[in-house]
């Protein structure tokens, strides 16, 4: 941190009442032309990167338990990651573009490596986290959610990610990188809202390396999501996959368009009694009572749009009662 920034957080933290009045005003400003010198205070005192501005709004949140929204002016972002937990800030935080016009929102560029936005958490209570009105260009993975995949009262919630640009995203093989599984990944994370994004070319490379890559990648006991007008242009596995004990999600109003032979809405589960690669070791089971209604798909078959994959066996290590429930439903699709 820099000698400035860390006198801010150290004088918002000391003094009591003689902190000045733009200490605890809510917000936090940064720019692309900003300084982690600077307090944040002001849209003329910005900071320059998400993890100054993150550290300057716990700092405040700690001391008065406000909510918090870390203001993004329009502008080019390089080479920035953040990574939160459920301990670092005691009231909610949004990170929101200032501008509420695509061309224009704050743009984040990685260099096709990392996830532009880790959370951990997996104490059962609220992220009390926004995202809204960003574009993240050029990530491995632009934003994961994690709870403990392990044990299901091990949770997250209540995350809403909005309005935002999500653009190519995803690994190039051929340069020895790993491959990406996800644009928006949620492990036992339950509640979110995701909403009137665009993700816009989804893509491993080289294309053998690209169907196991997922526009949003909704797993391990990740439910009661509701996943609500979404544009998802150009893709190569399935925009949106279900796994593991997943329920009662609902994906509503959505468009998927590609040329590529894919699957728009997909659930699906590592099955222990048949597959040796599964990792879980008390075993996945099927993910049921989620609803697909008024979706658009555009370039994907029939047979393709909702798809529903693994056996319909009752496993030992699963509930016998969820077998008899519909693992998806699906209703009012469109052309």
């Amino acid at each position: 941190m820099s000698q400035g920034l860390r006198f801010a957080v150290a004088f918002s933290i000391g003094l009591g009442g003689a902190i000045p009045a733009t200490a605890f005003a809510g917000d936090v400003y940064m720019a692309a032309n900003g300084s982690d010198a600077n307090d944040g205070g002001s849209a003329q005192r910005p900071v320059a990167t998400l993890a100054a501005a993150v550290q300057v709004a716990a700092a405040r949140s700690a001391r008065t338990g406000e909510d918090m929204t870390v203001q993004i002016a329009p502008g080019i972002y390089r080479g920035q990651t953040l990574a939160l937990d459920d301990k670092r800030m005691r009231g909610r935080l949004t990170l929101a573009g200032t501008s509420s016009k695509a061309d224009s929102y704050p743009a984040f560029y990685g260099n096709g490596t990392g996830t532009f936005l880790r959370y951990d958490g997996s104490a059962g209570r609220d992220t009390g986290l926004t995202v809204r009105n960003l574009r993240i260009v050029d990530y491995a993975t632009a934003i994961t959610l994690n709870g403990n995949r392990n044990d299901a009262h091990a949770f997250n919630r209540g995350t809403t990610i909005s309005g935002n640009i999500f653009a190519r995203i995803g690994t190039d093989t051929t340069k020895g990188l790993g491959k990406s599984t996800a644009a928006v990944r949620l492990v036992n994370s339950h509640d979110n809202v995701i909403e009137n994004n665009w993700f816009k070319t989804i893509r491993n490379y080289p294309v053998t390396a690209c169907a196991g890559l997922h526009a949003m990648y909704v797993a391990h006991g990740s439910s009661g999501n509701r996943i609500v007008g979404n544009t998802i242009e150009d893709f190569c596995g399935s925009a949106v996959k279900l796994r593991d004990s997943s329920d009662n999600n609902v994906i509503d109003s959505n468009t998927f368009r590609t040329t590529d032979r894919t699957t728009g809405i997909e659930e699906w589960f590592c099955d222990l009694g048949k597959s040796e690669e599964c990792t879980k070791k008390s075993g996945e089971c099927p993910s049921t009572g989620n609803l697909a209604r008024g979706n658009r798909f555009d370039g994907i078959d029939q047979l393709r749009r909702v798809n529903i994959r693994g056996t319909r066996k009752p496993r030992p290590w699963c509930d016998a009662a969820i077998y008899d429930r519909p693992r998806i439903s699906a209703s009012e699709t469109t052309d």
